[in-house]
């Protein structure tokens, strides 16, 4: 079954029609929270949550996921998506992967 990850801190529950039946489209809505992220933590400590919690996001292996929340960790998480090669949206935006995005780092 195609899945739809929601990774954001806005409960599909909560969503209007329209926005359940486009996610739907996709598949299966998932949600997964978007964490709080600490405001002390550096760029390397935002990367590696955001890399980690990708790899959980893979793992249910989503037709696409959904990304919003503190920009730097929402950047971190499209770039390790895209590095997998994951279709990865927000507001509208469908960010297709790249082929000379590399998965070595993520």
């Amino acid at each position: 079954m195609n899945k739809f990850i929601n990774y954001t801190n806005h409960p599909s529950i909560n969503w209007s029609e329209a926005q359940l039946q486009a996610a739907k489209i996709y598949g299966e809505i998932i949600d997964m929270a978007f964490p709080e992220i600490d405001p002390h933590w550096d760029e390397s400590q935002i990367y590696s949550l955001a890399c980690n919690q990708v790899k959980e996001i893979l793992a249910l292996k989503p037709k696409a996921v959904l990304v919003q929340g503190e920009f730097p960790k929402s950047e971190a998480a499209y770039e390790s998506l895209l590095a997998y090669r994951q279709k990865a949206v927000s507001s509208g935006k469908v960010f297709q992967p790249f082929r000379s995005v590399s998965a070595e780092r993520v």
